[in-house]
């Protein structure tokens, strides 16, 4: 009877292997229907080498194990077994997978035990499911990291290794989407994302996904074997829903049902919607920060305005005062105006009544020749007296012309 892995892992005295518990449990009933068959291995991790050696032990009729490690120390390994060896680089590399297919052109199972990052998983998965035999498994070994931060994961993380294959279930079901989407369109964020290619034909290879603790096992059939197939009904007897029958031999796609967008719905989807809503909101915000700029600059010149407005009223308030008093200044000078108006008018009369004597004295001259030497004397003094009075009406003419201009002006203003 054989050894099962889990004893010859527990017997292994070679080189260190590190697995958990669950693996080697869970291995026996993966590989065993390959044990026996000259299947080709290839696994990426190859670390102290003990698992090349467990695996070497274990497919006795492989025909070969190939490791690959991105560590220089590992050049180092030798292995007894020949079908064992080991390449040295970043798997992920054109390099690494030409050196790769010049030792097999395609693997019945490969193991993903490397670094654990998810983007080193999911590119490694792109670059060499296409090189796995149709009914191989690829395996993921540690998927527990892609939880974690230091290997860029996260519980609800869209771009991790565990959502990546988590997505992998719905291209299994592909024949049931019924909308405008290929299996290539589902993985383009993955795409976008790593940088990475898939094809239709490849992807519709994908048979069968399976989920263990920490372990994700992906088998690939050819196209043919992964469609849902023909409706098969057998018996007679209907007593409870008829008329089955007639849907002997029918196909998925005879069933009539609809399908509801959701693609709005689809983490990407939102992640676009978030990203989209965190521009508008990052532009409102610089709207706002602009607005408030703009605000703080009209709050300063409308303070600027106030400012300016309360010295334009401080004016105009002494401008009024000045006006009054101008205008209390007017009626003051219509005042005097008007009592200087009277003494002209007084002294108009008093002069016409001089001349109106003078004319009398003159009449009476030729009268009264004799009194003229008297009246001359007299008349002289009355003559200098009108000059004065003229004189004096001169002034009150100017004075009078010069008030009349004030007036004008104060009027003007």
């Amino acid at each position: 009877m054989k050894n099962g892995l889990k004893k010859i892992f527990l017997n292994h005295k070679g080189k260190i292997s590190d697995k958990w518990e669950l693996y080697i449990n869970e291995w026996d009933q993966i590989f065993s229907p390959y044990r026996d068959k000259d299947i080709n291995l290839f696994e990426i991790g190859v670390h102290n080498g003990g698992s090349l050696e467990i695996w070497a032990d274990y497919f006795k009729n492989a025909r070969q194990i190939v490791g690959c490690d991105i560590n220089e120390g590992c050049r180092k390994l030798e292995f007894e077994d020949p079908r064992v060896s080991v390449i040295i680089g970043d798997v992920n590399t054109d390099s690494v997978k030409a050196a790769l297919m010049a030792l097999a052109n395609n693997f019945d199972i490969i193991i993903d035990d490397g670094s654990h990052s998810s983007s080193d998983i999911i590119r490694s998965f792109a670059h060499y499911f296409k090189l796995l035999k149709p009914q191989g498994l690829y395996v993921i070994e540690d998927l527990h990291a892609s939880y974690w931060d230091e290997f860029e994961g996260g519980l609800y993380d869209p771009y991790s290794a565990i959502s990546f294959f988590k997505r992998l279930i719905d291209v299994t079901n592909f024949e049931h989407w019924r909308n405008d989407q290929s299996r290539e369109d589902h993985l383009s964020p993955y795409c976008q994302y790593y940088n990475i290619t898939f094809s239709e034909f490849d992807l519709n290879m994908i048979h069968k996904i399976e989920f263990i603790n920490s372990l994700c096992v992906i088998q690939k059939e050819n196209p043919g074997e992964n469609n849902l197939g023909r409706r098969y009904i057998v018996g007679s007897q209907e007593p409870v829903s008829q008329n089955w029958k007639k849907l002997d031999g029918s196909i998925i796609h005879d069933v009539p049902t609809k399908v509801k967008d959701t693609s709005n719905l689809d983490v990407f989807s939102l992640i676009t919607q978030n990203e989209v809503l965190r521009a508008d909101i990052e532009s409102l915000d610089r709207a706002n920060q602009k607005f408030m700029s703009d605000a703080e600059e009209q709050k300063e010149k409308i303070h600027q305005l106030i400012t300016k407005a309360a010295s334009q009223e401080n004016i105009i308030r002494h401008l009024e005062d000045e006006l009054e008093t101008l205008r209390q200044s007017e009626h003051g000078l219509i005042g005097t105006l008007a009592d200087q108006e009277e003494t002209v008018n007084q002294l108009k009369v008093v002069i016409d009544t001089l001349r109106h004597d003078l004319e009398q004295l003159s009449s009476e001259k030729e009268q009264q020749g004799h009194l003229i030497e008297k009246y001359e004397s007299e008349l002289n003094i009355t003559k200098g007296e009108i000059e004065a009075y003229d004189l004096k009406l001169n002034e009150f003419d100017t004075l009078v012309q010069e008030q009349n201009r004030r007036i004008a002006e104060l009027e003007e203003e």
